[in-house]
Order: structure tokens, then sequence, then C-alpha cells
């Protein structure tokens, strides 16, 4: 059978049809890989965010340390009875700050909280022993930013878990949990805050 010079035979429209569905079949695994690669750095890229919100938070209690103890430096009682070094306070608070600035799990960032609120609580011991010191408005103030700061941590380690609990389900469900793995985005890469019996509250450091 002759064709036109325009008109296409039945095997080239088969051919034309079988094209058209490789093409097809290309565009739709092209689009889920790059539809999962982008999916996976978004849910990444939160996780980072958050943990960072936790450091910032973390880096400002440490910053209390030599606060407080600049504040007990201004009392009278401080040159004869009270044995707190400044200097060594601010090379504290700084190497605290390093240490959770170059953390990088949940698990580094809570041994960090609890050797900053050890930090705290053996300032604490030493105000206890002067009711004068305190009772000052500069220690009210303290107390009130160390409160807030408290709040602020508590609220940056749920928007953490939130934010890896959307990170995992996010490498897990289907069909990303296929290629996730490739591209390096594995389901354990991060860990949530975990409250146990002794962490459940952030510590609360009281004068």
């Amino acid at each position: 059978m002759k064709y036109d010079e325009y008109e296409i035979s039945p095997n080239g429209m088969r051919a034309i049809a079988v094209a058209l569905i490789i093409f097809g079949f290309i565009g739709m695994i092209a689009f889920t890989v790059i539809g999962t690669y982008n999916a996976c750095v978004d849910a990444d890229t939160l996780v980072l965010q958050m943990q960072s919100n936790v450091q910032t938070s973390l880096e400002a209690r440490a910053d209390m340390i030599p606060n407080i103890i600049s504040t007990i430096s201004t009392s009278s009682l401080y040159e004869r009875n009270l044995q707190v070094d400044i200097v060594t306070g601010r090379m504290l608070s700084n190497n605290l700050k390093t240490k959770v600035e170059s953390a990088t799990s949940s698990d580094q960032l809570d041994s960090l909280r609890t050797d900053i609120d050890s930090s705290l609580g053996r300032l604490q011991i030493t105000v206890e022993q002067y009711p004068d010191i305190k009772s000052t408005a500069q220690y009210q103030d303290l107390q009130n930013k160390l409160q807030a700061n408290e709040n602020q941590i508590r609220a940056d380690r749920n928007m953490y878990n939130a934010a890896v609990r959307v990170y995992q389900v996010t490498v897990r469900r289907f069909p990303e949990n296929i290629l996730s793995g490739f591209f390096g985005y594995t389901a354990d890469r991060y860990k949530m805050f975990s409250a146990s019996s002794e962490k459940a509250e952030v510590p609360i450091v009281k004068f």
C-alpha cells in the first residue's frame, strides 16, 4: 500500500507511540527523582535550622554565667567573702559556647546543656549564702532572663523534634524511601531530643 507524502504508516505511528511512552516514562522518573531530592533537602534544611535555634538558646544560657559573676562582683561582699573568678567564668562560658557551636547531634547538645546548668548551679550555691545579694534588682532581672531562656530552650527543642519527625517521614515514605538513601538522607541521620525522667524539664536556677 502506498501512502501520501505526509501520511504516516502504521509502523511509523507505532514507533511514535513507543517513543512518546519512553519519553513519558523517563520524564516521570526524572520528576520523581528531582522531587524526592528536593523534598529531602527541604526537610534536612529545616532540621538544621531548628538545631541552630537550639544552639543559639544554649549559647545565650552560657552567657548567663559571666553575667551572674559580674553581678556578684559589684556587691560590697565580693572582695571580702565571695571567691568567684570573673576571668575563669568568662573562659568557661566561651569554652561552652564554642562546644555548642560545633555540636552536631541532640545528644551532644543535651550533654552541653547539663554542663551549663551545672555551672549555673554552682553559682547558685554560692549566692544562696548571701540573701542581700540575691534580693537585688540585678539578680531578680537575671532570674527572669533565666526563666525566659528555659522556656525558649524548651520551645526550640520541641520545634527541632517536630522538624526531625517531618524529615523521618519524608525519607521513609514511598517512593522517597527508594531514592533518599542514594542521596545520603537516611532515616537515622538525626535523633530527636529525648525527655528522660532527669531531663523532662530544663533545670531551673533560682536565686
